[in-house]
């Protein structure tokens, strides 16, 4: 293993273990949003974006060899998947509480604030690595699969801005690890409740799990280079449907939380193409190695 490498794994554990402390220092307190410096607020939720993105571009640059692509198209990808992403997060968002922002519209704009839609996130970054691909001549499946190993770490950062700000916190809990959540934070209905279910903690460890799996598949699996998407599409929905039913207040949809729906789709989407794929490699196996060139 590259010095790198090990580098990199050790700044990002020691920047995981930094946070799971301080956690545990400010679970019964609640964190602050962000701090001043000088005339200027840093949203800590703004932070935990911007490490995400690191590591999960870190990560990608000590993979992308495996892959054939060149470190430019790399860091463009990134960045398309940055602005496609968010662009399709808010829209997620704000589609999802139009209730709300149809009477706020200024609001719409107020990224700092929180408030993205992870799978209108998911939608919009791979309609823009299709794109890029298209343009680059670049394998889709390939350049997706690349990304998508390495999201789930990013996520597992990232959802550490949900403690800054106060949210996707779950049903009240007495568990030691609840997380305390201040009276303005709470909904209505639960202001006599102090300590919730910590959903983006169990998130985060689960992206982790997710991570290693995919990353596991990547170094012993043969042709798992484009088995990365179609297993990253069944396995995180599988942990956030789960999620979604400790969460409060939902967005509901046909009687059903909006979430759960789509993790559902994403799912059937993700077994579509494992199938697909898989069927492709039995088709092709007299040529063995040929078959990767379809897609």
């Amino acid at each position: 293993m590259a010095k790198r490498n090990i580098f990199l794994i050790v700044i990002a554990g020691l920047f995981y273990a930094g946070l799971l402390v301080y956690f545990g220092v400010a679970k019964n307190t609640g964190p602050g949003p962000g701090l001043f410096i000088g005339p200027l607020f840093l949203r800590f939720y703004s932070v935990m974006f911007f490490f995400g993105v690191l590591f999960a571009w870190l990560a990608a640059k000590a993979l992308r060899e495996r892959f054939g692509l060149s470190e430019n198209d790399l860091d463009n990808l990134v960045m398309v998947c940055i602005i496609a992403g968010l662009f399709g997060a808010r829209i997620h968002h704000v589609l999802s509480e139009w209730e709300f922002y149809r009477g706020h519209l200024y609001e719409i704009f107020s990224l700092w604030k929180g408030g993205l839609g992870f799978y209108g996130g998911l939608a919009g970054a791979g309609m823009g690595v299709w794109v890029y691909a298209r343009i680059k001549t670049l394998n889709f499946f390939s350049v997706a699969g690349l990304l998508a190993c390495v999201l789930p770490l990013g996520q597992a950062f990232g959802r550490w801005g949900n403690f800054f700000n106060s949210e996707a916190y779950g049903q009240p809990t007495g568990l030691p690890w609840g997380m305390f959540v201040s009276p303005e934070y709470r909904l209505p209905e639960f202001g006599s409740f102090s300590y919730f279910h910590p959903l983006f903690l169990y998130e985060s460890f689960y992206n982790l799990v997710v991570f290693a799996v995919l990353l596991l598949a990547l170094k012993r699996a043969k042709f798992s280079r484009l088995f990365l998407l179609p297993g990253y599409l069944v396995l995180y929905p599988l942990g956030r449907f789960w999620l979604e039913g400790l969460r409060l207040a939902p967005t509901m949809i046909f009687g059903v939380p909006l979430n759960q729906l789509l993790s559902l789709l994403v799912i059937a989407l993700g077994l579509f193409l494992l199938v697909h794929f898989v069927r492709s490699l039995a088709r092709s196996r007299p040529s063995r190695h040929s078959w990767t060139s379809d897609f």
